[in-house]
């Protein structure tokens, strides 16, 4: 995963919490909303826009990079929040590191190689890899 990834979703996360506890009495929560949305969906593109697949996996530690953020937000506050954000932070961080190790990241895909299996394609008259069969578009490795 990127690392502007894992800091836009760390931003989203303790952003959505700080701004939530400064609202004033009476004002919508919904507010706080769409900037972490907004950050959180800049955060998928900067993963979509890398040269390997996004995977339920990302999903997965992107949301607990925003969990860590939110998290680091709340360690200001009294103490049973301050209690249970670094309980998020630890579970976040521990689902990450087994995330990583049960669920390796996909392979980067090389410019002219088959995305299923990284078989050269190079010089090729069919559009179909021929190791796995997966179909291609000649005119993308030019």
């Amino acid at each position: 995963m990127a690392g502007g990834t894992i800091v836009l979703s760390i931003l989203a996360g303790y952003g959505l919490l700080t701004v939530y506890h400064n609202q004033p009495p009476g004002m919508s929560a919904f507010v706080v909303l769409p900037p972490a949305l907004v950050a959180l969906g800049i955060a998928g593109l900067v993963a979509a826009h890398s040269r390997r697949r996004v995977t339920p996996a990302d999903v997965l530690r992107i949301t607990c990079w925003t969990v860590v953020g939110g998290g680091l937000g709340a360690v200001a506050f009294a103490d049973p929040v301050r209690t249970l954000a670094w309980s998020a932070i630890v579970g976040a961080m521990l689902i990450i590191i087994l995330s990583m190790i049960l669920l390796p990241l996909s392979p980067v895909e090389k410019p002219g190689h088959c995305s299923e299996c990284g078989y050269s394609l190079k010089g090729l008259d069919t559009p179909r890899c021929p190791e796995c069969g997966t179909p291609f578009d000649p005119d993308s490795l030019a």
